[in-house]
């Protein structure tokens, strides 16, 4: 029990250290961030035809952490993703049997390349990342993975603040198999801590 409570003291002495090293207004040690939009076009198909979706706009989010090695170049792990309401088609044989209102979120997570075109705000930047493709349902659905791709590009307009846009790619597979192949287009105003 004393080692428990002198591991965690130290463990938090450590966290606030390297903490207050980490986020010092320079675009270069631990990155983190959360970002908010829209995305305008969000497209799903299979050759199976088994499933169809009516695309609509929906929301979007971006979760960012990562780390800079100087201040243009940066590996992140991405969370970017669109939410929205659709109607799910099932055919059985090209007839439509079964037609159902869902919530999806259908995106990209994985590991993406950053770099800044300056070393200081303003700036330009460009995104390319590999990882997965997820579509996820409401609760009566499972969640389909697959590889996926993003390439994008941004600009830093003030410090901790930018937008961007990014374009990215992929399969899934359900549980029967079958192939889906989705992209999305996804805008976004992001905080990021550096």
């Amino acid at each position: 029990m004393k080692f428990a409570g002198v591991l965690s003291t130290t463990a938090l002495i450590v966290l606030l250290t390297v903490s207050s090293y980490a986020f010092d207004y320079e675009r270069k040690g631990f990155v983190i961030g959360v970002g908010a939009g829209f995305t305008p076009l969000m497209t799903g198909s299979s050759d199976e035809g088994t499933l169809e979706f009516d695309r609509k706009s929906g929301y979007a989010v971006d979760f960012i952490t990562g780390y800079a090695w100087n201040d243009r170049n940066m590996v992140l792990f991405l969370v970017n993703a669109g939410v929205y309401e659709d109607t799910l088609n099932v055919y059985f044989y090209g007839a439509l049997i079964h037609q159902n209102e869902i919530q999806c979120t259908q995106g990209f997570n994985g590991v993406v390349y950053r770099h800044y075109l300056l070393p200081d705000a303003p700036s330009f930047y460009l995104t390319a990342g590999l990882g997965l493709q997820l579509w996820i349902a409401n609760e009566r659905f499972s969640c389909h993975k697959g590889p996926g791709f993003l390439l994008g590009a941004g600009y830093e307009f003030v410090k901790h603040f930018q937008i961007s846009g990014s374009y990215s790619f992929g399969l899934t597979h359900n549980c029967y198999d079958d192939e889906y192949r989705h992209s999305q287009i996804v805008f976004t105003i992001t905080g990021l801590l550096y």
